[in-house]
């Protein structure tokens, strides 16, 4: 039998400019890449669509460890406070940022934690991580705002 599905896990997501869509992507495991293109048939078409269907796991029988979407959560908020166009977004929006340290001041402030290592999923400060990144993603893909 032809296998219909592969694991994935969800990385990131942007706003496409101009088609009023979003981008999701999920990222293979290098060791399952061959099995992902045998179910999608191989690469994309430009030229045609392939609608698929996405489900999430039940947490037991995902292959990642208990520490990964904790993980994600931290290095995203430490990888945006050193990009200089975040420190411009928190400017913009109020926050009084010149660097990265001001940066996850401001993060953590934010959050309402004392350590970003503290936004962890489901939680009140990984919701109101979830919405300031949403809210940086939006801006910085929008033209113009961002002067990227």
């Amino acid at each position: 039998m032809t296998k219909a599905a592969f694991q994935a896990t969800f990385t990131d997501w942007r706003l496409i400019k101009g088609r009023k869509v979003v981008q999701i992507v999920f990222e293979v495991p290098l060791e399952g890449a061959d099995e992902a293109y045998r179910v999608l048939d191989g690469m994309p078409d430009p030229g045609a669509s392939v609608w698929c269907a996405i489900a999430r796991l039940r947490e037991e029988t995902a292959p990642s460890s208990p520490s990964k979407p904790v993980q994600r959560l931290v290095q995203q908020a430490c990888i945006c406070c050193k990009k200089p166009v975040f420190q411009l977004f928190l400017r913009i929006s109020g926050m009084p940022v010149s660097n990265a340290e001001e940066a996850a001041v401001a993060v953590r402030l934010i959050c309402s934690v004392d350590s970003r290592s503290k936004i962890e999923p489901g939680s009140p400060a990984a919701i109101a991580w979830d919405k300031l990144y949403s809210q940086y993603v939006a801006w910085r893909d929008m033209p113009e705002a961002s002067g990227t």
